[in-house]
């Protein structure tokens, strides 16, 4: 822990001193993580080809291509170097096939597209992107090769910082291949990026979420003195983030330390009592499961459901320390002359987990722990096990006794659910 100490003194300085030079960074403009796909082709005078430059996704559907048809020409004509010309190549082509529709053919052209630019950043980028949905764990070498590239092209900028019109998106990229590796339960290699990402964790410009996100690594990798060294770290800065609070309490009572959990549970209630509330209601668990992130994008940041949707799956099995959570909250505000608002009660305070699980079959904890624990089930997302489990198919057993039709025709369960049963070593029904 001192040797990360120590190097993010030396990063931060680094940082100061970017800053101070203000060479490359307007810090009055707004902040564009979007890839720019021509980052280094200072030498294009067109004013065309310049206003075409920090292209969104989304903005390639209706985009005229056409301007580029003479810009490889005209490069070559004015003695542009073999890497300037590799990145405007890459840049057309990677604009026309995002101009495909999504789906099979256009994830193709991109496959193919990094295959061919294998030390092509954008291409390598937007391929595992296109592709996420189609992951397996064949694909976890070309995520690490990608790692390494991105690594190597934030070493070789002086002072990376979230808000540098260059690195912001190799720190995005990081930060997208952290996600990918939790939500695969491949930990160690959540590590490994972590380590890179420590540093620009609480930097000007980077995701809201990221410190959840590492929280939960820590915590799911049972590691929680990280967790408590996060939360340090702010409050020495002047800062206070009820989310990390909360992880910290978690993380208190991972080690055992009763006591300082409970000192650090009153801290959250006094300093944000409006988000420690929603412990008080016993189905706040379930809240935290059925969050989806992405429909919520940009809404409900500072709810515990969406603070803790990280670390859903490590405290799935764990009622104890669910429980308590609500407990703590109870007896604190018990406590209290005038009884703090319990946010979103839908039942009686006494309620218990057990009693809020009778939307899964049996309506009992052992279902939740079998989504956890179910080996036909390793490396779906949550919501499909829960399909599957109420359709009946619990087993490898069950799924013998299925097609592999009549699973597809069970709504919410698509091919890339059926490929991960397969990989996962179910054989279904032949007829």
């Amino acid at each position: 822990m001192a040797k990360k100490k120590s190097n993010k003194k030396v990063l931060k300085q680094m940082r100061r001193e970017y800053k101070d030079e203000k060479k490359f960074l307007d810090t009055g403009s707004q902040v564009n993580h979007t890839i720019d796909l021509f980052d280094d082709s200072d030498f294009i005078s067109d004013e065309t080809t310049l206003a075409s430059k920090n292209i969104k996704v989304s903005d390639t559907q209706n985009m005229d291509l056409s301007i580029f048809d003479d810009l490889v020409g005209n490069l070559q004509e004015v003695g542009a170097s073999e890497d300037e010309l590799e990145t405007v190549e890459v840049g057309i082509a990677l604009l026309h096939a995002l101009q495909m529709e999504e789906g099979s053919e256009r994830t193709r052209v991109l496959e193919q597209l990094a295959k061919e630019h294998v030390h092509s950043f954008e291409a390598q980028w937007y391929y595992l992107m296109d592709s996420r949905e189609q992951f397996t764990y064949q694909t976890i070498e070309s995520y690490k090769t990608f790692a390494n590239l991105t690594v190597q092209k934030l070493e070789e900028v002086t002072s990376p910082a979230w808000d540098h019109p260059l690195t912001g998106q190799y720190l995005d990229a990081l930060t997208f291949l952290l996600t990918v590796y939790f939500e695969e339960g491949l930990l160690n290699l959540a590590l490994d990026i972590m380590d890179i990402l420590e540093p620009y964790v609480f930097e000007k410009g980077s995701p809201g979420y990221l410190p959840n996100l590492m929280a939960s690594v820590y915590c799911s990798t049972f590691q929680p003195e990280f967790v408590l060294d996060m939360y340090r770290d702010r409050l020495s800065e002047n800062v206070y983030d009820a989310g990390l609070n909360l992880y910290a309490v978690i993380a208190s009572l991972m080690t055992g330390d009763s006591e300082g959990a409970n000192d650090l549970f009153e801290n959250l209630v006094r300093e944000d009592p409006e988000f420690a509330s929603a412990l008080g209601n016993p189905q706040w668990f379930l809240d935290v499961m059925h969050h989806n992130q992405e429909e919520c994008e940009g809404e409900h940041e500072h709810s515990i459901a969406h603070v803790l949707n990280p670390l859903g799956l490590f405290l799935a099995d764990k009622a104890i320390l669910i429980n308590q959570l609500t407990d703590m909250y109870l007896e604190f505000q018990e406590r209290q002359p005038n009884h703090l608002p319990v946010k979103n009660s839908s039942g009686p305070q006494d309620s218990t987990l057990r009693d809020l699980l009778n939307t899964l079959p049996q309506g009992n904890l052992d279902d939740l722990v079998h989504l956890f624990s179910e080996p036909s089930y390793e490396g779906l997302q949550f919501d499909k096990k829960r399909l599957l489990l109420n359709a009946g198919l619990r087993s490898f057993k069950d799924f013998e006794k299925k097609t592999e039709k009549e699973v597809l025709a069970i709504r919410g369960i698509g091919p890339a659910t059926v490929r991960q049963l397969k990989e996962n070593g179910v054989v279904f029904r032949k007829r």
